[in-house]
């Protein structure tokens, strides 16, 4: 049953990125709905696959073999890659991490972890060149907010800001002074700086 789960959540990302590769031949204005569409079934992802490798596991005895850990690689790439083709890194990244950490809480042995590790390390460069630009920018931006504080960084200049001014208890419920249209996007990830 939940492999049946597991396949019909496949091959609707499938649909989807095919739907992805073709929405330039799609009138303008069904483009929203096809984006909204593929958006539901990438969210319905990040839980479907840590649920499917926490089923995988629980069949089989821990700690997991290797046969096992290529078996579970398979299940979280598998959607990851359909995800990336549509393409949206930062989910791709949530559902492998999602993924690695449901294998990590079975228990592999420290050995396969520390090779993970190696591994995802050694593969960065790689990915690093596959990225397109706006993803590399958005990482360098992520990773140094104040090379660009009144561009793309100033988002998270003011959520710090924000978080700053309130300390650990806040300011109290709508009392933020960064909701004054100085967070641009309060109902983004930054809505805990409110």
């Amino acid at each position: 049953q939940a492999y049946e789960l597991w396949f019909k959540l496949v091959l609707r990302e499938l649909r989807d990125a095919r739907d992805h590769l073709a929405a330039p031949l799609v009138p303008e204005d069904t483009i929203p709905y096809v984006v909204h569409h593929l958006r539901r079934v990438t969210e319905i992802m990040k839980l479907a696959v840590p649920m499917m490798c926490a089923w995988y596991l629980h069949e089989r005895p821990l700690p997991p073999k290797p046969s096992h850990l290529l078996m579970l690689c398979a299940l979280i790439f598998v959607p990851a890659a359909l995800v990336v083709v549509q393409p949206d890194l930062g989910t791709a990244v949530l559902i492998v991490l999602t993924g690695a950490t449901a294998i990590f809480l079975g228990g592999p042995g420290w050995r396969y972890i520390a090779g993970a590790a190696t591994l995802v390390l050694a593969s960065a460069p790689a990915l690093w060149l596959v990225m397109h630009e706006y993803q590399r920018k958005r990482v360098l931006t992520m990773l140094d907010p104040d090379s660009d504080p009144l561009g793309a960084g100033f988002q998270a200049m003011q959520s710090l800001i924000a978080v700053g001014s309130g300390g650990l208890f806040g300011l109290g419920p709508g009392n933020s002074l960064q909701k004054l249209y100085f967070l641009p996007h309060p109902e983004s990830d930054f809505v805990y700086a409110i």
